[in-house]
């Protein structure tokens, strides 16, 4: 019989804190439990445990049962001649998802066996139905696995992320990440040599802005403390969070997922703005709008709320001559009466960011055909995710429906201007127009805390 299999029913007995080691650092705090498991057999901080894996209680849970499954960072194996000797493996190195590549797709399905199996042998004393995966941006290093029951019930439950780290798609469910590395075999040509890719704005905006929804009915709470009493309770049955995963489900969480090859960057970071911001915010007439979190709060508590959509992001081949929109910009210039020899150069949103940044930038000078015209355009290959909560939030103001996906139409305003001598024509894409003198309008939403972060 396999050892990753767990015939006896598992009791769960919560430790004391002062059951766990001490940790020197709460980043540490990981890897000091793995490294008592090797000299402690009868610490009761351990519920499961065999050569390779360890299955931890949480030091602090968010649910009646929370458990964490790791690969142990030694792994004893018996020699014929008794000698005990450590075993190599690859997923015990591994620290978040971005390490992963397909070649820890069949450990991975071994240790989310073993945590369906470990959750299945529980001993509870109520139908509970038990999520299994990971946080996409973990706290704590190195991977692990949370195992918890569905109903949240918990007394270290104090903040709003506690929730949606586990209810939104922030948390990747062990089904959503082996779908993802089951894809890499069938649309790569090189599976082994990419890494999984966690888009990080896309995660920390459902960490953030994803709704408290109770989990047995639906209903869409106002803020935490109103979440908890109505948590407390809700006497609906959970109908979420069950170790049978679905494949649509699942192959929407992917959204979250890509691929990304190693590379050094050496680009420069751009200079921290948020004193320029918050000056440059109180001189205007914006305003800081928090879309989902606004939003809902307009909502009647017995209106069930719409999630934003989550498009799949898009990739775009920007390298010239597969951009042809920067040759529209000139034929509807010309249209309009505009003499083209007489233009200098031709800027895009792009390359103004560029300009007024001073940034180090990979970009292509082309003189364009039958002008005296210079076209200066971004010549790289980029990824353009419709799904994060700015883009979102731009559909939603003109008046869309909040739940439209991305179009792969777009509307451009172009002008010229005399900068010195030289003739310019500036063309940039617009998100919508004034309804009192049809001025084009650009909507941002912005980190105010984060000058650069869209």
């Amino acid at each position: 019989m396999s050892d990753n299999i767990v015939v006896q029913p598992l009791v769960y007995r919560p430790p004391q804190k002062e059951d766990f080691p001490p940790s020197s650092s709460w980043r540490r705090a990981l890897l000091d439990v793995l490294s008592s498991v090797e000299t402690d057999d009868n610490n009761p901080i351990f519920l499961f445990k065999n050569d390779k894996y360890v299955c931890t209680y949480d030091k602090y849970p968010k649910a009646k049962y929370h458990l964490l499954l790791m690969c142990r960072r030694r792994r004893r194996r018996q020699t014929r001649d008794n000698e005990d000797t450590t075993a190599n493996g690859t997923l015990k190195d591994v620290q978040t998802l971005n390490d992963l590549t397909a070649n820890h797709l069949e450990e991975l399905r071994e240790l989310h066996n073993l945590a369906k199996n470990i959750a299945s042998r529980l001993k509870t004393f109520e139908a509970t139905s038990f999520k299994i995966g990971y946080h996409s941006i973990p706290s704590l290093h190195p991977l692990h696995l949370h195992i918890l029951s569905s109903d949240y019930d918990s007394s270290y439950i104090t903040a709003r992320k506690h929730i949606t780290s586990f209810s939104s798609p922030f948390f990747v469910t062990s089904e959503a990440l082996e779908y993802h590395l089951e894809s890499a075999f069938a649309v790569l040509k090189t599976p082994h040599s990419l890494f999984v890719d966690v888009r990080k704005q896309r995660a920390e905006d459902f960490l953030k802005y994803s709704p408290l929804t109770c989990n047995r009915c639906g209903r869409m709470a106002k803020a935490l403390p109103d979440w908890k009493r109505h948590n407390e309770s809700c006497a609906a049955a959970i109908t979420s969070g069950s170790t049978d995963g679905d494949a649509n489900e699942h192959a929407k969480l992917n959204s979250l997922l890509g691929w990304a090859r190693r590379v050094d960057s050496n680009a420069p970071s751009l200079k921290d703005g948020n004193q320029d911001f918050v000056k440059e915010l109180k001189a205007t007439e914006f305003t800081i709008f928090h879309p989902q979190q606004d939003i809902l709060k307009t909502l009647s508590e017995n209106v069930t709320p719409v999630n934003l959509e989550s498009p799949d992001p898009i990739d775009f081949n920007n390298k010239f001559p597969y951009s042809e929109a920067e040759l529209s910009f000139f034929h509807v210039a010309k249209q309009r009466g505009v003499d083209l020899n007489n233009l200098a150069f031709c800027f895009g949103g792009s390359a103004l960011h560029m300009l007024a940044y001073k940034e180090s930038s990979d970009f292509i000078v082309s003189r364009v055909t039958g002008t005296r015209c210079s076209l200066v355009a971004n010549r790289r290959t980029y990824n353009k995710d419709n799904g994060l909560f700015g883009f979102q939030f731009e559909r939603y103001t003109p008046e869309r429906k909040m739940g439209d996906t991305s179009s792969t139409m777009s509307v451009n305003h172009i002008h010229t201007m005399k900068v010195g001598e030289k003739t310019v024509l500036f063309a940039a894409e617009v998100d919508a127009k004034d309804s009192y003198n049809d001025s084009p309008i650009e909507i941002k939403a912005s980190d105010p805390n984060n000058r650069n972060q869209r």
